[in-house]
């Protein structure tokens, strides 16, 4: 690939996932002008909690912490989710809550 097929490629790429974050950023930050708060809000809880991801199932726990976060960014800011429904979220919720106790479950009998 020369210098300008990659360029154009990189361009492409980019403006794609500009318009991702422009449809799913307001289901993340729900009202507030920090783009950023999501994640902040998720270490804080995996800090509180212990998460440290040195098992799968810690791997699970941040999902399960991720999907409550935005459910109650949606929920504090009365926002329609932009992307993802909130009964979506709430599905992936439990579906991550299972893989957390089947993750927790193998690691009890390593």
């Amino acid at each position: 690939m020369d210098e300008q097929a990659y360029i154009r490629l990189t361009e492409t790429n980019f403006k794609r996932r500009i318009g991702i974050h422009k449809e799913r950023s307001a289901d993340y930050t729900a009202g507030s002008e920090d783009v950023l708060l999501n994640f902040k809000k998720v270490a804080q809880i995996c800090c509180i909690l212990e998460v440290d991801f040195v098992n799968e199932s810690d791997a699970a726990m941040f999902h399960i912490i991720h999907k409550l976060v935005r459910e109650m960014q949606l929920k504090k800011a009365g926002c329609l989710p932009q992307s993802e429904s909130r009964e979506d979220t709430l599905l992936d919720l439990a579906n991550y809550v299972d893989l957390y106790a089947a993750l927790a479950e193998e690691e009890r009998h390593r």
